[in-house]
């Protein structure tokens, strides 16, 4: 009887790497397998596995936080492009439309505002857990702003400006001066640790608010609702858009507004900044269509492109509609380093599509149209540390994802 043959200690099994179309191996760790059904059953026979490249630190591609009919939120791993949906775990969620989203300035932590009238602190790494809760008890958080990363600004239908100290979830301020609903804030963080903070209401007017001060410290009469304020860069300017379709930029030194942007055929519902070029300002409205300004001191007087448009005007962004429910959709820029710049290489903005789209700022050529959300998405915001957007949307819904970095 013969025996088998012994083995070669020397000798050892290597498994062939299987490689990517770049040349990637496919057990890098920055890939990843997911599996796609095109029937919406991932268990099928025929599902295929893709392998992607990973660009952010989330657990997986796309978090959403879903408000189930009883009052639990189910955070769920739904893969790019598939049906896939695994419940990881479950936590507190919003009831109802989610009327704004901020990341943390140190891309740590997520803040959320609803209808509710509350405000959902988030971890954005790990199983996203809901790790606080803030109440705005007479009227719902319109607008929130990040003050450092343990503070936080909110207006509040309730014609009032809330500071709170998150590690405690207490209210630090109340600011009171408005009469109407609290549309927009906006934060400048002082060098002399003296922080400012701006406000815009239905009321007509625009104030500014210092800690120190009982009282606003400066107000500002336009004469019709305010839905957008933004500080220039360097805090002596306010940018201020409204129910006339025009984005005014106001000087604090003057106490004037000193020039005014005109393109917006309906009210503007969001301004930003880019963060790799503060003198291009970012507006939305309700016209379906965003435009980039230049608001350098000086800039041409002719539109070089086209002399029949605002010669500040640089370029527009068209494609996601504003749909006919009236709300202050907010655009954001991409702020995560590149090796371009630091941050503004994106564009994003929600619609009444329900889908988030996101352009190339420099062409203002569409990158992506991402589904997901079954209503209107009213809020954006990218975080500061990778390429994540966060979206959120009418039915109550946030969404967190990762895209290819440029």
């Amino acid at each position: 009887m013969s025996s088998k043959r012994a083995g070669d200690e020397s000798s050892s099994l290597i498994k062939r790497v299987r490689m990517d179309q770049d040349g990637t191996a496919e057990d890098d760790p920055a890939m990843q397998q997911i599996v796609v059904a095109s029937d919406g059953n991932s268990a099928n026979k025929g599902a295929l596995i893709q392998t992607i490249r990973r660009t952010s630190g989330l657990q997986a591609p796309i978090m959403c936080l879903q408000v189930r009919t009883h009052p639990i939120c189910t955070v769920r791993y739904v893969a790019p492009c598939s049906s896939l949906a695994l419940i990881a775990s479950t936590t507190q969620g919003h009831q109802g439309e989610i009327l704004d989203v901020k990341f943390s300035p140190d891309g740590e932590h997520l803040a959320s505002s609803g209808v509710d009238r509350t405000i959902l602190l988030w971890n954005v790494y790990g199983e996203c857990k809901n790790w606080g809760m803030l109440r705005t008890p007479k009227g719902a958080p319109t607008s929130i702003a990040f003050v450092g990363n343990d503070r936080l600004l909110a207006g509040s239908t309730d014609h009032t400006l809330f500071l709170f100290h998150l590690p405690t979830g207490q209210v630090q301020r109340r600011f009171r001066g408005h009469t109407s609903i609290v549309n927009s804030v906006d934060v400048q963080r002082g060098g002399a640790g003296r922080d400012l903070f701006a406000s815009g209401s239905d009321d007509g007017y625009v104030m500014v608010w210092s800690e120190d001060s009982k009282d606003a410290i400066e107000v500002v009469e336009l004469g019709y609702p305010v839905t957008a304020v933004k500080w220039s860069e360097d805090g002596q300017q306010l940018f201020i858009g409204g129910l006339d379709n025009d984005i005014h930029v106001y000087s604090l030194a003057s106490k004037s507004v000193i020039y005014s942007l005109r393109a917006h055929t309906d009210t503007i519902t969001s301004l930003c900044l880019s963060p790799s070029n503060p003198s291009h300002l970012l507006s939305t409205g309700m016209d379906s269509v965003l435009h980039l300004w230049s608001v350098a001191p000086f800039a041409p007087t002719i539109n070089a492109s086209n002399p029949s448009l605002h010669p500040r005007l640089i370029r527009s962004f068209y494609g996601a509609p504003a749909g006919f429910e009236g709300l202050l959709r907010k655009a954001s820029f991409s702020r995560h380093s590149t090796q371009q710049g630091n941050g503004g290489s994106m564009v994003a903005v929600g619609g009444a599509d329900r889908a988030l789209t996101i352009w190339d700022a420099e062409t203002a050529s569409i990158r992506y149209k991402l589904p997901g959300h079954t209503g209107t998405v009213i809020a954006t915001d990218w975080s500061p540390k990778e390429p994540i957007c966060a979206s959120t949307g009418v039915e109550g819904v946030i969404y967190l994802g990762e895209v290819a970095s440029v």
